[in-house]
């Protein structure tokens, strides 16, 4: 940590850590997040494993996870933020493409995706959007 602290200093950015901590957080649940929808998008998959989501302890220290190694929260994403993407049921959405700008018409296509014991029939979902 000594040597990290005094390359921070050195660059004078040690001030900017915090900010550098919470975009690296950010970008690490929109990767998650686009890798399992894109996953839970394919035909036919069965189910998704994550090598793992918490800090990896060993060869040195590899802070990557959502979780640090004691399996506690590092505040990156709430649970149930974490649960729009990554739970037994989610809405999906197929597109052309993933980025539309203002004025351009969206069209896609809305998926349920189910990992569990059928629980319910498809008539019974009911989707709208919110213009806000």
């Amino acid at each position: 940590m000594e040597a990290i602290n005094e390359t921070l200093e050195v660059k004078n950015v040690s001030e900017r850590v915090q900010d550098f901590i919470n975009a690296t957080g950010i970008h690490l649940v929109r990767s998650l997040k686009e890798a399992m929808e894109k996953a839970r998008r394919t035909n036919g998959l069965a189910g998704i494993q994550l090598l793992d989501i918490r800090d990896f302890p060993g060869q040195g220290h590899a802070t990557v996870g959502i979780l640090d190694v004691f399996w506690d929260s590092k505040q990156i994403v709430k649970p149930e933020e974490f649960r729009q993407f990554n739970e037994q049921t989610i809405l999906l959405m197929r597109a052309k493409k993933r980025t539309y700008f203002q004025g351009e018409i969206l069209s896609a296509d809305l998926e349920v995706s189910h990992f569990g014991e059928p629980t319910y029939h498809l008539s019974d979902i009911v989707m709208g959007i919110d213009g806000r």
